[in-house]
């Protein structure tokens, strides 16, 4: 059966996949995706016989909505839906997009049934297209990319076992408990499609669309910033940290984390340490106030340096669940998976098709389990072969594990650390060494 093809343009991807959701709940298509004007006109000229509808946001670089609609209706002809938080009707109501019953305006924030009305109403006009095949009463279909890329809680995730037959993934295996965990173990098993119940689909849109347009002002940045410190700070005062430094070293790194927030695929992967347990955003946190402590006393230029290592610091982990973080906490050989081991490969990964100056951050991810001694992973590097950041931040990620570890059994966890360590020739030796000495003369029985 053929299915309509629908180009959505937006400069947010969030934007561009929650159209894509609310769509493909109800219509049958194929979707094409562009962040401005000019890439929408590319993708409409590689694939003009397979798309008959563009819908387009109107504020983008390059190319605005309406500039693009005037392309289309000299070269490509095709329906046009325009959303713009702007009221274009009273500020622009002579505007040639209106003079035309090809094009069909809808006003931020929309409703979900007004897109979906405007999409089959543009859809029934075609010739040769399938009607909308409808939700069923209860439940409605997701691709699971979706519930993976945006953090969905797996309990309300449901599988199709029949017709009309439907199980929650969380009850085929109860013994995977964390949910980014669960969703994953599906994703590997090549299963594109899953079901949630109607109200809890609503939800689930509704909050993708408030996270990220909070994200579209300063203030919400700031709260998000903050709230990703809202862990317990008794954990930083039990290690010697001088609350003054505490203050100051956290608001350097809100600014840091905002800075960075700029970047949107950055921004998803802190609304997802926004949601980690207490515990994870702590060792975060902890690695990179124990990191711009030791910067500031070197002569590492201590803005961009502390951006590196925050930015390494939030994607290190991204890929362990809840239950793999632990082995960091506690490590046990008995227990450790392939995948804990494969961990610094996989998220290094993230910046692999990107060719902006994150190529330090990369190799910081890829080094951050390896020890002096050459007994880490995943290549056994030993002190003299670690990049001066990658050495910087693994003594700074050890110390904070050391220390939310010991904070509960010992008094002063960060003097317990070198204690431990001030033996070892391994720590004192290439690169390592002379963050190790700095450290030991900054943080012990300070």
């Amino acid at each position: 059966m053929k299915s309509i093809g629908i180009l959505i343009v937006d400069d947010q991807e969030e934007l561009r996949d929650i159209i894509q959701m609310i769509l493909e709940a109800e219509i049958q298509g194929e979707f094409y995706h562009a962040a401005n004007g000019l890439e929408a006109i590319e993708v409409l000229k590689k694939n003009e016989q397979k798309i008959q509808l563009v819908l387009s946001d109107n504020r983008m670089p390059k190319m605005s909505g309406l500039e693009l609609s005037q392309i289309n209706d000299r070269e490509f002809k095709l329906p046009f839906v325009l959303i713009s938080g702007e009221d274009l009707k009273t500020s622009q109501p002579n505007h040639l997009f209106f003079q035309s019953d090809k094009n069909f305006f809808l006003e931020k924030p929309f409703k979900e049934n007004d897109l979906l009305s405007t999409v089959k109403k543009i859809q029934s006009g075609i010739d040769s297209l399938p009607p909308s095949h409808g939700r069923s009463e209860e439940y409605i279909s997701i691709k699971l990319q979706y519930l993976v890329k945006y953090y969905m809680h797996a309990k309300d995730v449901y599988l199709l076992i029949g017709k009309d037959k439907f199980v929650k993934i969380s009850e085929e295996h109860p013994e995977l408990t964390d949910s980014k965990e669960l969703l994953d173990h599906y994703a590997q098993k090549n299963i594109q499609t899953v079901y949630l119940k109607k109200d809890q689909f609503k939800f689930f849109i509704c909050d993708l669309q408030n996270h990220f347009k909070s994200l579209t002002n300063l203030n919400d940045k700031v709260q998000l910033a903050e709230s990703i410190f809202n862990f317990s700070i008794d954990a930083l005062k039990k290690i010697n940290i001088h609350q003054t430094d505490i203050n100051h070293y956290t608001d350097i790194l809100e600014q840091t984390i905002i800075e960075l927030m700029k970047d949107k695929s950055i921004s998803r992967e802190f609304i997802s340490l926004s949601k980690k347990s207490d515990d994870y955003k702590a060792h975060i946190i902890l690695t990179c106030i124990l990191a711009a402590k030791i910067i500031e006393n070197t002569s590492l230029m201590f803005k961009p340096t502390l951006k590196t290592i925050t930015l390494a610091s939030l994607l290190h982990d991204k890929d362990l669940s809840e239950s793999d973080f632990k082995q960091e906490l506690f490590p046990n050989q008995n227990q450790m998976i392939r995948k804990y081991f494969d961990h610094p490969i996989v998220a290094s990964k993230f910046f692999e098709n990107d060719q902006t100056p994150f190529r330090e951050v990369e190799r910081i991810i890829l080094e951050h389990h390896e020890k002096p001694d050459g007994s880490g992973f995943p290549h056994k590097l030993k002190a003299s072969q670690m990049a001066p950041m990658s050495a910087l931040f693994i003594l700074s990620h050890d110390m904070a594990i050391h220390c939310l570890y010991e904070a509960q059994l010992n008094q002063n966890p960060l003097e317990s650390f070198f204690d431990k360590h001030l033996d070892n020739e391994h720590y004192k030796t290439g690169n390592f060494g002379k963050y190790f000495n700095l450290a030991l003369e900054l943080f012990k029985n300070n």
